[in-house]
């Protein structure tokens, strides 16, 4: 392989890394040394230039360009995507815009897009069926900024794991920990 270097003397080497003879040098007068010959060079090809052809073991020309026949991996979809002259022939290629589904009002069939529900309140008009109003009935939905008053404010108060070693210790460290869900707003009564 060719290397380059630069000497102390300011000059540019370039030197084969497999001997280390210098193959020529460039200083501030140009070129130094003897032109470099074929056989000098080191690493290259067997045949130069290479045979042109279609195997493996040969190159294709700098000017080849492949057809989708060429790409031996291609599926039989994938070339005629390569090959379809437009958009809408890609999309049939690979069968887009081609469902059997009819358009209808049954389980099997699908709604037009301008469908209605014929029935609905105002509300629940169509292409609306999820949007309810504003406020606190039962049928409408609550804002963004809705809380429920009296249910957990604060914070309940830490509780220990219990240590008892007898039914009544158990007894008073469950009741502690009901008054803290009660004080915590998670459940209500006494």
């Amino acid at each position: 392989m060719i290397r380059g270097r630069t000497t102390d003397d300011g000059a540019v080497e370039f030197y084969d890394s497999v001997t280390g003879n210098v193959v020529f040098a460039i200083d501030a007068d140009g070129v130094v040394g003897d032109s470099v010959t074929w056989d000098n060079v080191t690493g290259k090809p067997a045949t130069f230039p290479p045979t042109i052809g279609t195997t493996a073991t040969t190159a294709k020309a700098g000017d080849y360009q492949p057809t989708a026949a060429n790409i031996s991996d291609a599926t039989a979809v994938g070339r005629s995507v390569l090959t379809a002259a437009d958009a809408a022939a890609a999309r049939t290629a690979v069968g887009a815009g081609t469902s059997s589904l009819a358009l209808g009002t049954t389980a099997s069939t699908a709604a037009a897009g301008n469908h209605t529900h014929p029935g609905l309140t105002a509300d629940q008009a169509a292409g609306t069926g999820s949007v309810r109003t504003l406020g606190t009935g039962a049928t409408q939905a609550a804002a963004g900024n809705h809380s429920h008053s009296g249910l957990m404010s604060g914070s309940a108060s830490a509780m220990a794991d219990s240590t008892a070693t007898d039914v009544p210790g158990l007894v008073t460290d469950f009741n502690n920990l009901l008054a803290a869900l009660r004080t915590r707003g998670v459940i209500s009564g006494a």
